[in-house]
């Protein structure tokens, strides 16, 4: 599949939907930009905006820390890039946690009119663009003002941001991100449960990078062989044991 084509699926066209992955964080405890260390297929970076782009989100805007567009993307992600399928946007204020990343998003989404918001976090290698359209289905059947996902009851991003709770977005401070809606919204947000073990993690360390390499070659050993399901229960098992989901 090549970048602009979209994953096949049902989708209720309810207005505009706008992808935020947020990339601005300082990467502190890798000791260097995790974004652009290389995977199998890529630096860490490519491997969620391949997939946003890959989904049926309208727009994507990635956040970064860095003041022109990050040098590990190329390929056909730049191309992608040239040809305006997505934006980059500067945090000149990321320093100071997430909140001034999704404010700067919220932002951005607004000025393209955007209905609702998906926040992606750029670090989590293993989202889908199936898993990502499947929450766009979930989200526009349910119209709730917050769907988030969730496994083993611990709910985590993704999540969609209807563009109702844009405004409430603007108040945030800090390294807070959006968790705070759950709370105030505890009666009427929507949950969509997913048991893909994988799908929510995200490298902090040079031993989650380690062991992302290993489940990319667990999973690429499933979906080539029709094998490896021992390997990869292996691999939530040793993630469970590290408090990793």
């Amino acid at each position: 599949m090549y970048l602009g084509e979209k994953e096949k699926g049902e989708r209720r066209k309810m207005g505009k939907m706008i992808g935020v992955l947020l990339g601005a964080g300082k990467s502190s405890r890798m000791g260097k930009n995790k974004l652009a260390m290389k995977l199998k297929h890529g630096p860490v970076g490519h491997y969620a905006l391949r997939s946003a782009l890959m989904s049926n989100l309208d727009h994507i805007i990635f956040v970064g820390s860095d003041v022109i567009l990050p040098s590990w993307v190329s390929g056909d992600l730049k191309n992608a890039f040239l040809q305006s399928l997505w934006s980059y946007h500067y945090s000149p204020e990321s320093c100071v946690g997430m909140s001034h990343s999704l404010r700067e998003g919220v932002r951005f989404a607004e000025a393209l009119e955007a209905t609702a918001m998906m926040v992606i976090l750029a670090d989590q290698p293993f989202q889908s663009a199936m898993l990502l359209n499947r929450m766009i289905i979930t989200f526009n059947k349910r119209l709730p003002p917050f769907l988030g996902t969730s496994i083993h009851s611990a709910t985590i991003p993704p999540v969609i941001i209807s563009g109702k709770l844009f405004s409430e977005l603007h108040k945030l401070q800090g390294d807070h991100g959006a968790r705070f809606l759950l709370e105030k919204y505890k009666d009427s947000y929507s949950i969509m449960e997913v048991h893909d073990p994988f799908y929510n993690f995200d490298i902090d360390t040079r031993d989650d990078f380690e062991m992302a390499g290993r489940i990319e070659a667990a999973m690429e050993k499933e979906n080539s062989k029709k094998r490896g399901a021992d390997g990869l229960e292996h691999l939530g098992e040793e993630r469970r044991s590290k408090g990793g989901i």
